[in-house]
């Protein structure tokens, strides 16, 4: 008898049996002999004093989707040679065995489909040279429901017509919900009868069936709601195209 409310009946040949306990706690262990006449004795029952390896701190208790938060594990046991991190999306970190504080976001689940509204409950798996506990609570954290789209505006500037003025483009970005986990800017010039578009590398290049349009792409950073491009080589006598896409 466990002492959790559980038992195990073995055969008389078994010498030894692994127990996982699912809590904490201290449980008495009894255990009962029978022989073939039916005769019973009860050595000296054991007590098994059960700790959580670990403990933890979420530094936020809801996120948006996107948003990180941080996982904090300390008072990990000395011995312990790994944990592994379940964070009630599918996923699982592997971290080594010591204190530590690791980010984690929630985006997707397992399979590509984006998280839904609702808690989401951590939980971790410690290991030593003896074994693996059962999973052990972290914490739990509500994913809130993003129901606003980012906005996202291009500025036109005073003397839109002149190309010095496009040396620098810019903009507006915001959402009201999870944030703006991202902006794209595409800058495309018309010269003749040839397209070009500013590459990622800041230079213009020749628009043909051999570019990969990612080379287009710009990643921009939004501060406080504004961003902004620096657009070399302007030139006179052309058309400007600036395209601009934001993701939450």
């Amino acid at each position: 008898n466990w002492g959790d409310g559980t038992s195990s009946t073995l055969p008389a040949t078994w010498t030894a049996i692994t127990k996982q306990y699912a809590k904490a706690g201290k449980f008495t262990v009894t255990l009962t002999l029978t022989d073939a006449a039916g005769n019973r004795t009860t050595p000296a029952p054991a007590t098994v004093t059960v700790t959580v390896p670990g403990t933890f701190k979420l530094s936020k208790t809801a996120v948006w989707p996107g948003e990180y938060f941080n996982v904090t594990i300390s008072s990990v046991p000395t011995g312990t040679t790994k944990i592994v991190l379940y964070t009630g999306d599918g996923f699982t970190k592997t971290l080594s065995g010591k204190n530590q504080t690791v980010a984690k976001r929630y985006y997707h689940l397992a399979g590509d489909v984006p998280v839904p509204a609702g808690t989401r409950t951590l939980t971790a798996v410690f290991t030593n040279k003896n074994g693996s506990t059962a999973q052990v609570l972290v914490g739990r954290i509500t994913v809130k429901k993003d129901v606003w789209s980012p906005k996202v505006t291009i500025t036109k500037p005073a003397k839109s017509t002149k190309a010095s003025s496009w040396k620098t483009v810019r903009g507006t970005a915001a959402d009201k919900g999870s944030g703006v986990a991202e902006l794209l800017v595409v800058v495309l010039r018309t010269q003749g009868a040839s397209d070009y578009c500013y590459s990622y590398q800041n230079r213009w290049i020749r628009l043909t069936n051999d570019v990969n349009v990612l080379t287009c792409f710009h990643s921009v950073k939004v501060k406080k709601g504004k961003w902004s491009l620096a657009v070399k080589g302007q030139k006179k006598n052309t058309t400007l195209d600036v395209l601009a896409v934001v993701g939450d």
